[in-house]
């Protein structure tokens, strides 16, 4: 497998430790990664594909069995009939409210047509916002508790602040780091390398990612923690069973 990306970085949007680790270990299990690569174009061949590339202003020429084209995904709307009820929109997606509200009162939109993150459960919590505020209950939905997850091999998850994030907003945060190497689970169950990071700010669990195995299912109880605002007092409190994965989480929160 070899990977052609544009930007200087696998994931720019991900954690920049967690990308770097996660090309790391691509690249140990043999797939070739060249970044900073401007694809150009490709010609289909009986014996394959040649792909035709630019790295560092020098001619790339690759051949493989098959090419896949990913440049990311927009909101497919109806721009006409937005136009026509006078709904507001971008190119980003239709604007909405914290409730899930569009720019003309009783009409909601949620998923992918609003933007941001497209993702399936993003969705599902947009949705139920959109149809408790309609029925009359106060329910604010937040972007920043919903968690990420990129299934890779190794797999990495988040939710919340990044550290890039929280040091170009100025924030004065800690930051806390647990390995998988010194997870007894993570040995005895040979789950390869692989790091937790929590991101404090004023005492209070603001963000957090995880790049390893399991993470997609380790992200779950930090989503919790850090849409509660939860305190290093309160997560040193947390017991977890021994031995497990989840373990890991203690060393961060000093217990």
């Amino acid at each position: 497998v070899t990977l052609l990306e544009l930007l200087e970085h696998i994931l720019p949007g991900e954690d920049t430790e967690a990308a770097g680790f996660l090309q790391q270990e691509l690249t140990r299990s043999g797939m070739a990664i060249h970044t900073g690569t401007r694809y150009l174009s490709l010609e289909e061949k009986a014996e394959g594909v040649n792909v035709a590339a630019e790295k560092d202003s020098a001619p790339l020429q690759l051949t493989a069995d098959c090419v896949i084209i990913c440049t990311g995904r927009e909101p497919l709307l109806e721009k006409f009939q937005l136009a026509k009820l006078g709904i507001d929109y971008d190119r980003s997606g239709i604007k909405i409210s914290r409730n899930m509200q569009t720019s003309v009162p009783g009409i909601y939109a949620a998923g992918d047509v609003t933007g941001g993150m497209m993702l399936a459960h993003r969705a599902d919590r947009q949705a139920r916002a959109a149809v408790l505020h309609s029925c009359g209950e106060a329910v604010a939905y937040d972007e920043k508790y919903i968690p990420s997850v990129v299934y890779s091999h190794p797999p990495i998850a988040r939710v919340g602040w990044q550290q890039k994030q929280a040091e170009a907003s100025g924030l004065d945060i800690s930051v806390a780091k647990a390995t998988y190497s010194a997870n007894i689970m993570a040995r005895a169950e040979l789950a390869g390398q692989g790091f937790v990071k929590a991101i404090f700010h004023r005492n209070k669990l603001i963000g957090a990612t995880i790049a390893g195995e399991q993470a997609a299912e380790l992200i779950a109880p930090l989503s919790l923690a850090v849409a509660n605002r939860m305190t290093r007092g309160q997560l040193h409190d947390w017991v977890i069973a021994h031995p497990t994965l989840s373990e890991m989480f203690t060393s961060l929160f000093g217990n």
